[in-house]
């Protein structure tokens, strides 16, 4: 024998769990755990996917495919010419390139015969220099930060004694490519190679037939071989006319002797 309760009667008076309340009628409690499990059910059943990254997704940070090669830009610095008593003043003033951005290096050298005559990070200054200083150059090492990306202004000229001098600088970017993605790095070591392959002879003419490289290589081994057996030729026969006695077959050696005396006879 049992009793029944209905749960409309009953009323939950233990913790707050989520949406169970304290005092929740037990029919409300039962409703609520029952949308919670269809919740779960539902967020279990249904379909999850998991984006696999693609060599498109990753980034080349590495600087990989930076160009080496410099740009001759329409950046000029002229070196001002002014003779002194003791030699010859020059001036530079680089900030009249106009280069943009934010300085963050600077390396300007005067040399003469492996000499350094003025090592300086000024964008702007005078020097002297005397008679016996020339031939002397003039180098500019300037490096400047444009958004981020930091640019390399270069170049190097003869100094005159007696006139200004225009140079023109040229650039190299440092910290930025083309080459963005590893699918980017893929397709250009690809395709590096298959130029390097177009450029590798696989063929080589010997004696008048192609064949290929490693053939070529066998023959030769084969070639060098027989030649090394070879040591001495000299007991080898031969056959050759001598005067009215006819033919004669001797020795390579005996035949030269022979051949040696009758011409000194």
């Amino acid at each position: 024998m049992y009793f029944t309760t209905d749960t409309d009667s009953l009323h939950h008076n233990g913790k707050e769990v989520g949406v169970i309340k304290n005092g929740d009628l037990q029919t409300a409690v039962n409703e609520k755990l029952a949308a919670e499990i269809e919740k779960l059910r539902a967020q279990v059943q249904a379909p999850t996917t998991t984006k696999v990254p693609t060599t498109d997704d990753i980034v080349n940070t590495t600087g990989f495919g930076v160009s080496n090669e410099f740009d001759l830009t329409d950046k000029t610095i002229t070196i001002k010419v002014t003779p002194s008593a003791d030699g010859v003043n020059f001036f530079y003033d680089a900030n009249l390139a106009n280069l943009g951005g934010e300085n963050i290096y600077t390396k300007i050298l005067v040399e003469s015969n492996n000499n350094t005559l003025l090592n300086t990070d000024k964008l702007s200054t005078s020097f002297n220099l005397s008679p016996a200083n020339f031939p002397a150059f003039i180098s500019f090492d300037i490096r400047r930060n444009i958004n981020n990306v930091t640019e390399l202004y270069s170049a190097k000229a003869q100094l005159n004694q007696t006139s200004d001098v225009q140079i023109s600088l040229y650039k190299k970017r440092f910290g930025d490519t083309e080459i963005r993605t590893q699918t980017e790095v893929n397709n250009y070591v690809y395709n590096k190679l298959g130029e390097v392959q177009k450029n590798v002879t696989t063929k080589i003419n010997y004696g008048g037939e192609e064949i290929s490289l490693q053939e070529t290589v066998n023959r030769l081994l084969i070639e060098i071989s027989d030649l090394k057996k070879v040591t001495d030729v000299s007991n080898n026969k031969i056959t050759y006319t001598v005067g009215a006695a006819g033919k004669a077959t001797k020795t390579i050696s005996e035949a030269l002797s022979e051949i040696t005396a009758q011409l000194n006879a």
